[in-house]
């Protein structure tokens, strides 16, 4: 199950729980002593988990999302549609598009490249 992980580490034993959303990261152990055994535990990081992201607005999906090392220095996310009439950038829980006969082609593509960067900044949290 996506965003939580089981934790059996000498006598601690239970589910944890981990959300990102937007540079942030929550995350909660529910013990399965705790919690009246792990049956009870999971259930009970199951339904925190999925408060928790709909507490943040965060869509609630089980796809899992990895950033591609291609795209560690680069913007290959940013890219033409249609029938060249948007430049349109994506990132992870993201998309936007700009268009070229409002904004020129020059004008349309460099507004995809920064609102891509600015994506991934607020997703990943800035440094």
């Amino acid at each position: 199950m996506k965003s939580i992980s089981r934790f059996d580490y000498g006598r601690n034993r239970g589910w944890f729980v981990r959300v990102r959303w937007r540079g942030r990261t929550h995350s909660k152990l529910f013990s399965d002593r705790l919690h009246g055994g792990k049956r009870k535990a999971l259930d009970a990081s199951v339904a925190w988990r999925d408060q928790t992201e709909a507490d943040l607005g965060k869509p609630r999906t089980e796809a899992v999302v990895q950033a591609d090392p291609a795209d560690l220095g680069g913007v290959w996310r940013v890219e033409r549609r249609g029938r060249a009439t948007v430049w349109v950038a994506a990132w992870p829980g993201g998309r936007v598009s700009f268009s070229v006969s409002i904004h020129g082609e020059l004008g349309a593509e460099s507004l995809a490249r920064q609102a891509r960067a600015q994506g991934l900044a607020d997703y990943y949290g800035s440094s």
